[in-house]
């Protein structure tokens, strides 16, 4: 059970926007793309989400083509939040975090309770009877993380045996640090419960602080990818990024640390 791409490439116009691209997103394993801007990220989760058909190659979702599965089992089993999230409807945002539900057939009682629960995890009970067009950027995007959250909460249907994935691209962008802090708890615990994740960053350290693989990729290819330390070296991140960088040790957490 898990989240393939194979052999993936994409072209427009002739103009290769990925190329030959194989990696595995595994049940309760955090794997982070990084890299310069333009390098395709972005791209790359559209393609794993069915969103963007690749020229060639093909992605499975647990053990089967993701474009051979109906749409709503494949919602229950694959959530994306992507780095903007576009809402004009006067809705409240326990409203918004309820369209997460409409793949589910669990009822309005379990319904409720789920976006209760996704609501709470994300610090976001407070504003749940808040219109959403009046909620700040990093609100609404708390807001959102809590919709994602709960298309894959706890699947009552006869796909629940099957592996959960979330895609999150730059999921802590628009958030103050103690909301940052937060959303890499909510991501670990997501892995601890056997869900597969796969993220999109642009800050190294929190990259390396919650990772367990990262995809570096440059000009739509992948240049490397293994664990923070294999990953994040001073030759590759200078090669890459076009930036001087030392490597040391988190003083707290023991983590790799990236020092521009």
């Amino acid at each position: 059970m898990s989240l393939i791409a194979s052999r993936l490439s994409l072209s427009y116009s002739d103009i290769p926007f990925l190329r030959d691209i194989n990696l595995s997103v595994l049940p309760g394993k955090i794997t982070t793309i990084v890299g310069p801007n333009g390098a395709g990220k972005t791209t790359l989760l559209q393609c794993l989400a069915n969103e963007i058909s690749p020229t060639s190659g093909s992605v499975t979702l647990n053990g089967r083509d993701i474009r051979d599965w109906p749409s709503v089992d494949r919602a229950i089993m694959l959530s994306i939040l992507p780095q903007h999230s576009f809402l004009d409807f006067p809705f409240t945002a326990e409203e918004v975090v309820m369209l997460a539900r409409t793949p589910h057939a669990t009822g309005a009682n379990i319904d409720q309770k789920v976006v209760a629960d996704a609501l709470k995890v994300v610090d976001g009970s407070y504003l749940s009877k808040r219109l959403y067009t009046e909620l700040s950027g990093g609100e609404k995007q708390r807001i959102h993380l809590a919709r994602v959250l709960a298309q894959i909460w706890h699947p009552h249907t006869k796909e629940s045996c099957q592996a959960r994935f979330l895609i999150l691209d730059e999921p802590t962008s628009s958030f103050d640090l103690a909301h940052q802090k937060l959303t890499l708890k909510i991501i670990k615990n997501c892995a601890e419960e056997g869900i597969g994740i796969l993220l999109v960053m642009h800050d190294l350290n929190l990259a390396a602080e919650c990772s367990d693989q990262i995809i570096l990729l440059e000009c739509g290819e992948i240049a490397m990818i293994g664990t923070p330390e294999e990953v994040f070296t001073v030759e590759a991140i200078n090669k890459v990024f076009n930036v001087k960088a030392n490597i040391g040790q988190h003083p707290e957490t023991g983590k790799l640390l990236v020092i521009i």
